[in-house]
């Protein structure tokens, strides 16, 4: 039995920009050097503190989809009031905002980026991730590639923002595996 983890962060240091598609500069820029994954390895559980009232949380958090969701400008733009509400929501009375921290403080000191794997994996990239990785990283990482999707829209949180492309995307990736 085999288990899958996503790459949030993948930990690589930052190329030479003329080496590099354009498709990594934009992103690059907006990622800001490690964004969640510095903030939470750095400050560890110093970021608990602000998030301890639910105003504090909700900031929190509606900064993070303000951030990181494919926007026109507000994180209403791609998620309604409701689901930011209701994210917000499931934070604050499961009390998991720190847990949710914990895996950047745990690599804080090590990359995020994995071993080298050679069993059959499936990529989809959506353009407004942070950071937005070049294909011909995920290429050398994952020798056995079998599937390479680049989503016409979304962001950081694909299965809230674009659950059916998500879905397709995961179906068109298995599909090669089907016999």
């Amino acid at each position: 039995m085999s288990r899958a983890r996503p790459i949030t962060c993948f930990g690589r240091p930052a190329p030479q920009v003329t080496s590099v598609p354009l498709i990594w500069t934009p992103n690059a820029v907006g990622f800001g050097g490690g964004g969640r994954c510095r903030d939470c390895g750095d400050r560890g559980f110093s970021l608990e503190f602000p998030v301890f009232t639910p105003a504090g949380q909700a900031a929190w958090i509606y900064d993070k989809f303000q951030s990181k969701t494919d926007n026109a400008g507000l994180a209403e733009d791609a998620l309604s009031r409701d689901e930011i509400l209701d994210a917000i929501s499931l934070y604050w009375f499961t009390n998991s905002a720190a847990s949710s921290a914990r895996i950047y403080w745990e690599n804080r000191g090590s990359s995020m980026a994995g071993p080298r794997l050679t069993l059959p994996v499936a990529v989809t990239v959506f353009p407004r991730d942070i950071p937005r990785l070049p294909r011909s990283w995920i290429e050398d990482t994952y020798p056995n590639l079998i599937h390479y999707g680049e989503a016409e829209k979304g962001g950081h949180f694909p299965a809230f923002e674009q659950p059916e492309i998500l879905v397709n995307e995961i179906r068109a990736g298995l599909r090669s595996l089907r016999s």
